[in-house]
């Protein structure tokens, strides 16, 4: 019951310890039926009320590197997960693939479930705070097996941390646009949470509903010119991530404004082999001109052949996509027209090194509206000399007796910090440093 009714699966020989089993190549995929938003409307899960469910297959359920049994719940049952002895893993979590011919374009899955924790030493009742919660993710898996993701998607995080009778509510959504190149495999995945808790989890629901395009947005009229932003390395000494790494070559390397592709200078990142992807965290919503890449020079320039540059929202949701069509270059430039995103990644099917990777553009500024009854969708919105308003517009302004105010006030500005990543150079015990940026002031 994990693969839909459209996927061949070619069981093995059984080895003595199990009835039967499919290998890694077993999986043959046949036509696959179009979206139909009837046929899919219901969950896509299987058993994720847990009801049905029964060990050791859990009917669709998997994991990896936890040790799960059915416990009474009220009313019913849920699914408890524990770490098994091999805690050196690095990622401990359930899963359960999706299936693909429910996923297209302009579409929306929403997910939800509930969630418990109990320490896994003395099995009393745990909390959860700040990134320590566990989420849950969309995973874009490629055509082998054992590889990183190409993609992946938060899609349900616990935001309310406080909880009821010791439950708390793990939801969120994701929209799917033309940019997502969707493959044959799709996998929801539960990770356990980082202060290693053993979590019960229940009533957990996938569905999906076609959405529709956002409306155009109408023209508003410039009321004075906008003075040439200046456009900065935006990357620079940014957070970034790869999906696997070389050694000490992290991903680092590429932000540390040293542009030098000589590996054995020690400034260029590297992953491993397979489908790999390196991301940069801007910090911030901002104005994407153009992309530039340096690339490792003492060999395998090639490798960098064919990269997708994507462009990522700040909820990681893929807005613009890049495909690189030179061959083995020393240095790729991208330009954009005002792409806005907070995230940018750069995936290959190769192992990828990277010398530098710059961003150029601008940080974007809310400026606040001039008064709590103007709706900003109507009223333009005004440059700090009034005396530049054309009198055929000033004219047809809402009176009011509201003195404009070009800075935000105290109550509009929000904590920026709040559950963001955060990192110390060393930690003692449990208490690191996502307590810091956690909400909670004790």
């Amino acid at each position: 019951s994990v693969w839909p009714d459209w996927a061949y699966i070619n069981y093995e020989p059984a080895p003595a310890a199990c009835t039967e089993y499919a290998a890694d190549d077993s999986i043959i995929f046949e036509e696959m039926p179009i979206f139909d938003v009837t046929r899919c409307s219901s969950n896509l899960l299987t058993n994720g009320d847990f009801e049905s469910a029964d060990l050791p297959g859990l009917s669709g359920w998997q994991n990896n590197e936890m040790d799960l049994e059915l416990v009474q719940s009220e009313p019913g049952f849920a699914l408890k997960a524990k770490v098994n002895s091999n805690r050196h893993v690095a990622s401990h979590y359930i899963s359960q693939y999706i299936d693909r011919s429910c996923l297209d374009s302009l579409v929306k899955l929403e997910f939800n479930a509930d969630v418990r924790f109990e320490d896994s030493n003395s099995g009393k009742k745990d909390w959860c705070h700040g990134i320590s919660c566990p989420k849950a993710t969309i995973d874009f898996i490629g055509e082998e097996w054992d590889e990183a993701p190409i993609f992946s998607f938060v899609i349900g995080t616990i935001s309310n941390t406080e909880s009821v009778n010791g439950w708390y509510r793990m939801h969120g959504s994701i929209l799917l646009n033309e940019h997502y190149e969707i493959p044959d495999r799709v996998m929801l995945r539960i990770e356990q949470p980082h202060n290693r808790s053993d979590f019960i989890i229940d009533n957990v629901s996938l569905t999906v509903s076609r959405a529709t395009p956002a409306p155009s947005t109408p023209l508003i009229p410039t009321i004075s010119p906008q003075p040439t932003p200046i456009l900065t390395n935006l990357a620079l000494g940014k957070p970034a991530i790869q999906s696997s790494t070389v050694s000490t070559y992290g991903a680092f390397l590429a932000v540390d404004g040293n542009t030098n592709g000589n590996f054995g200078a020690g400034s260029t990142s590297s992953t491993g082999s397979g489908n790999n992807y390196w991301m940069v965290d801007l910090q911030a919503v901002a104005s994407i001109r153009s992309i530039k890449i340096y690339n490792r020079l003492d060999c395998c320039k090639e490798r960098l052949n064919n990269a997708t540059i994507s462009v990522l929202d700040y909820n990681q949701h893929i807005v613009h996509v890049q495909t690189l069509t030179d061959d083995s270059p020393d240095i790729a430039t991208f330009t954009f027209d005002n792409v806005e995103g907070t995230y940018v990644r750069i995936f290959v099917s190769n192992i990828l090194s990277l010398a530098e990777v710059e961003v150029y553009g601008y940080h974007l500024n809310q400026v606040p509206s001039l008064s709590p009854t103007v709706e900003p969708t109507t009223v333009p919105s005004l440059s700090p000399s009034i005396s530049n308003i054309p009198s055929s517009l000033a004219s047809s302004l809402p009176s009011t007796s509201v003195e404009p105010s070009m800075s935000p006030t105290l109550s509009s500005m929000k904590n920026l910090v709040l559950n963001k990543p955060a990192q110390q150079s060393s930690t003692a015990g449990n208490a690191g440093a996502d307590l810091a940026v956690d909400g909670n002031t004790n």
